[in-house]
């Protein structure tokens, strides 16, 4: 869980890196995940490789890992949703430029109200393409917090996996017209997971699998 002075950093500046870490078994175990998923499909861009969980339900078990989820519920409330998921894996020669832009412009969340949370599997640093946050570096960025980040041509990977939350007093619009990403917008076909709580405002499609 984040400690009282995390939360109110997040609160002043949009993001912050969390002193408590998941453990080398977690972090070896989605290494080991990400790299067969990529082996077994090479079509996938791992510069963006979004929608994991709608691939392989198996990568939920990550985003309600106690850590991560007892983390946001600080930040966004006890009602949460998961939406989204995703590698961002700069391979280390010819990768590309992650313009300064805010989150907030590309989800249909009404009213907007989210947070992510990044889990590196490599060390990130200015010389790889580490994410940059006004100032500042982070792992758990609000909507509006502006970021980017510069292409990786360091020769080592840098790697992260993403979970996006958002609390259920909002809902996800698959109307809403918004901006795609990298060329890619799931806004109709996003599965919503509701991990904790209920969905409050009572206008989210949650996901139910079929048996």
């Amino acid at each position: 869980m984040l400690t009282l002075k995390e939360v109110a950093h997040y609160r002043e500046v949009g993001q912050v890196t969390p002193a408590y870490r998941l453990s080398d078994a977690v972090i070896s175990t989605i290494e080991a995940k990400a790299e067969a998923l990529f082996a077994s499909r090479p079509d996938l861009d791992q510069d963006y490789a979004p929608n994991l969980i709608a691939t392989n339900a198996g990568w939920l078990d990550f985003a309600i890992q106690a850590e991560n989820l007892d983390s946001v519920a600080q930040l966004i409330g006890e009602d949460i949703i998961v939406w989204g998921s995703a590698f961002f894996c700069k391979k280390g020669i010819g990768g590309k430029k992650t313009p300064w832009h805010q989150d907030a412009a590309y989800w249909p969340i009404v009213p907007m109200a989210a947070s992510t949370v990044w889990i590196a599997f490599d060390h990130s640093t200015p010389d790889n393409g580490c994410m940059r946050a006004g100032a500042r570096h982070g792992v758990v960025p609000r909507p509006f917090t502006l970021h980017g980040a510069e292409p990786n041509n360091s020769g080592a990977r840098r790697g992260g996996l993403t979970f996006r939350y958002m609390p259920t007093t909002s809902y996800w619009d698959r109307e809403l017209e918004v901006p795609e990403i990298q060329g890619k917008a799931y806004i109709r076909t996003r599965q919503l997971h509701l991990v904790r709580g209920v969905d409050v405002c009572g206008q989210n499609d949650i996901y139910r699998a079929v048996a």
